[in-house]
């Protein structure tokens, strides 16, 4: 499977960097337990790590069995993150945090499905994601009360859309860049995954989108 500009030889050592920068997953996903600890929010710093581990094994074993877990957990990531920002930030009840959340992942598919022939290649299933996350930005800076915290989701917004274009850019400069510009995806998505992950630990829980919870009148 020679997907990125990197591998040029089959085997274990056939993508060196994009193998080795997952480890910024790890250490994302360590970083931020910490507080995720303190608030009993485990699950997502986990997804993170199993990104990590999950991307780490396709890289270094392209397989279809070690492909199919590196989009499970992303995918993982995507609906768990989903469903918890507007059942517990928006207070959205759960069916219509579980029909935002299959929306959200349907366009992601749909829109990189029709888009990847013509526009940026398998990098269009990730349009969808800025768009969201924009959209996000939007909301909750609307909500006065949240400012303080949406700066990790501005930032996180920014860095992944900074990523997406170097995910992009990995084929078109393998012609002057041997090693491609894939493994900065890494980086700059571990650094997305914590910021999005912290947004979500200090952003106070709402009952209802009108009315917050006593929690977090305190």
């Amino acid at each position: 499977m020679y997907f990125y500009c990197e591998r040029i030889i089959d085997g274990p050592y056939g993508e060196p960097l994009n193998s080795f920068t997952n480890i910024f997953f790890l250490i994302a996903s360590i970083l931020i337990l910490k507080d995720s600890f303190k608030q009993k929010e485990l699950l997502l710093p986990l997804i993170v790590f199993f990104i990590g581990i999950s991307s780490f094994a396709f890289h270094t074993f392209p397989t279809k069995l070690n492909s199919s877990l590196d989009v499970f957990f992303i995918v993982s990531f995507m609906v768990v993150y989903s469903y918890k920002i507007y059942k517990n930030k928006f207070g959205f009840n759960k069916i219509i945090s579980s029909t935002i959340t299959v929306f959200f992942i349907a366009s992601s598919y749909y829109l990189g499905y029709y888009l990847s022939t013509f526009l940026i290649g398998s990098s269009s299933y990730y349009i969808a994601i800025v768009f969201h996350l924009f959209l996000l930005s939007y909301l909750f800076k609307r909500k006065q009360n949240y400012n303080k915290s949406s700066i990790y989701l501005y930032y996180a917004t920014l860095v992944f859309s900074i990523s997406l274009f170097f995910r992009f850019l990995d084929q078109i400069i393998c012609p002057y860049l041997d090693t491609g510009t894939h493994f900065l995806w890494h980086i700059f998505n571990s650094i997305v995954l914590y910021l999005l992950i912290k947004f979500y630990l200090l952003t106070p829980n709402r009952s209802t989108p009108e009315k917050p919870t006593n929690a977090n009148k305190e």
